[in-house]
């Protein structure tokens, strides 16, 4: 099966499995829905893609579910993409796991010997980062099925296959550093999703600052994503300026609503139970009320009156938010209402139109869910203007 094929077949999966779930909806929930409705969904071809694996909670444990256990874990051996704590669990988890593991598995079958067929061709030197290799026209069949792979790896919420799944992109993108397949809009957001937000920032802050048309973008033995530790509570007027990416955008604009969220709660933390604990039984209730990665290495959270802090990030989510309405007027309103826009498969589009838009909110949706509170800042901000 080469590439083509195992596509189509995707396709083909996916549309029935499209259909197994709109037959499985009962009455109650479609009839009365309007363009909720299974004739508005077949009528409008939707039917072509299966529905989004919406999150709002990243399984970070076993993938059984209802097991919140996250040590002592164990890979699927089909797979490779989820844990499980137990063998009992691996069995009775099986039935939900069945159609994503063997899913993975062609998709891995494919990206395999996608892997042979270059080493073979030009050498196992062709996956040296610092080559430049991969600009030969050959290497395409095996970057389509890696960005194949690491779609299919992204259908299953949980940290093992994210993580996954972000691996083999970061790789991608470090072997073709012209990103031609787009892998660097989606990076961020699974950094997020994984809880490593300083790393979104760098590479999205790498790319503002350094990644941009005048970079030797063919020089693959100089420096590439060398940024580290970039502030975090920085200006963001970088981030403003024409041809930066939306999706990073909109990942740098999570980035500061988390810290934002985060300060709020160590700034309750300290007004509640700051007084009665010492500092460093204070430090351990921290990292319970706080989400973002940032603060845990930040001196900014030391500091005792945090409210000017607070008003800075707002200020700046304030830009932020604005540079995305204005690169892209339909995301805002897609983030409070995706309806149909998490399943379209736009082929083609330009920067500002909707097909722009459904492709940066299906590569960021889930960072968003998955951060308690982020959508509600955006609704505050929608609201305000």
């Amino acid at each position: 099966m080469d590439t083509a094929q195992y596509l189509r077949q995707c396709a083909e999966e996916d549309r029935a499995e499209l259909n197994d779930y709109m037959r499985g909806r009962s009455p109650s929930t479609t009839a009365d829905h309007g363009d909720s409705s299974f004739d508005y969904y077949m009528s409008h071809d939707v039917r072509h893609v299966a529905p989004f694996p919406i999150s709002t909670c990243l399984i970070r444990g076993c993938a059984k579910p209802g097991c919140t256990r996250t040590d002592d874990l164990s890979l699927c051996p089909a797979c490779k993409a989820v844990c499980y704590c137990s063998h009992e669990h691996k069995r009775l988890g099986r039935p939900d796991h069945r159609l994503a593991c063997t899913k993975v598995k062609k998709a891995q079958i494919l990206f395999d010997k996608e892997s042979r067929f270059l080493r073979n061709r030009v050498g196992s030197d062709i996956f040296e980062e610092t080559n430049g290799l991969f600009c030969r026209r050959d290497t395409l069949g095996y970057s389509t099925a890696c960005v194949a792979l690491a779609k299919t790896l992204l259908r299953s919420n949980n940290a093992a296959s994210i993580s996954l799944a972000m691996n083999h992109l970061v790789k991608l993108l470090r072997l073709q550093r012209s990103d031609p397949m787009g892998v660097s809009d989606v990076i961020p957001a699974l950094y997020l999703r994984l809880g490593q937000d300083q790393n979104a920032f760098d590479l999205c802050y790498w790319w503002a600052t350094t990644g941009q048309e005048d970079f030797d973008w063919l020089n693959h033995r100089g420096l590439f994503l060398d940024l580290q530790n970039a502030d975090a509570f920085g200006e963001v007027a970088i981030f403003t300026s024409h041809g930066i990416s939306l999706s990073q955008v909109i990942a740098i604009t999570l980035v500061k609503i988390r810290l934002v969220i985060d300060l709020q709660s160590v700034q309750k933390a300290r007004e509640l139970a700051g007084p009665y604990f010492p500092q460093e039984v204070f430090d351990v209730i921290l990292e319970y009320v706080t989400y973002s990665s940032v603060l845990n290495s930040s001196a900014h959270v030391k500091q005792e009156d945090l409210t000017e802090r607070i008003t800075s990030l707002r200020e700046q989510i304030g830009v932020l938010h604005r540079t995305v309405q204005q690169a892209n007027p339909y995301f805002w309103p897609a983030l409070l209402e995706p309806g149909d826009n998490l399943t379209a498969q736009p082929s083609l589009y330009s920067p500002g139109d909707k097909g722009h838009m459904q492709l940066a909110l299906q590569n960021n949706y889930n960072a968003w869910t998955e951060s308690p509170g982020a959508i509600d800042v955006i609704k505050s901000y929608q609201n305000a203007h």
